[in-house]
């Protein structure tokens, strides 16, 4: 449904639903004139905005974030799931990660060409996240197609 949508001129920043890495606050402070949406959730604090340009959003369907994503010009999060639907819908996607775990799929995504990730755990200091974030990137790899269940389940049914 989201395939196609036109491209805006904003950055999409969305820390996770509880934003353990402080990544839409520390994003404020970075770049206060970014034109960016926000994403926060009830289960987090929301964010200070610092820059006219920013406006914090709290999904209220499901789906509202397929919206946000699809128009967006690029995609600043923690890695998760949004990354695999970044990569699906074609938005460009700068990555961080929480653990080691995540840094491992997201380590493997960007070996794929389908993310950028920041190396390590946690958040760089405030001059490397600005060097890394304003690397260029765009997706080479051939993105997730959405039936990848149904290929799990012919295997497993032996077809």
């Amino acid at each position: 449904k989201y395939r196609g949508e036109p491209r805006g001129d904003y950055t999409l920043v969305w820390g996770g639903a509880t934003d353990r890495l402080g990544l839409l606050f520390r994003y404020c402070n970075l770049y206060p004139d970014d034109k960016a949406i926000l994403i926060a959730t009830e289960m987090m604090r929301k964010p200070v905005t610092l820059g006219l340009n920013h406006i914090v959003v709290t999904a209220m369907d499901d789906f509202d974030i397929f919206g946000w994503l699809a128009g967006s010009r690029r995609l600043v999060t923690a890695m998760g799931m949004i990354t695999y639907e970044a990569a699906a819908l074609g938005v460009p996607c700068w990555v961080f990660n929480y653990s080691e775990t995540h840094l491992l799929f997201a380590e493997a995504m960007a070996k794929h060409g389908l993310i950028k990730t920041c190396p390590g755990v946690g958040l760089p200091d405030n001059p490397q996240m600005r060097e890394f974030l304003s690397e260029p990137f765009e997706i080479t790899g051939q993105p997730p197609d959405g039936v990848g269940a149904e290929r799990i389940c012919k295997v497993l049914e032996g077809e």
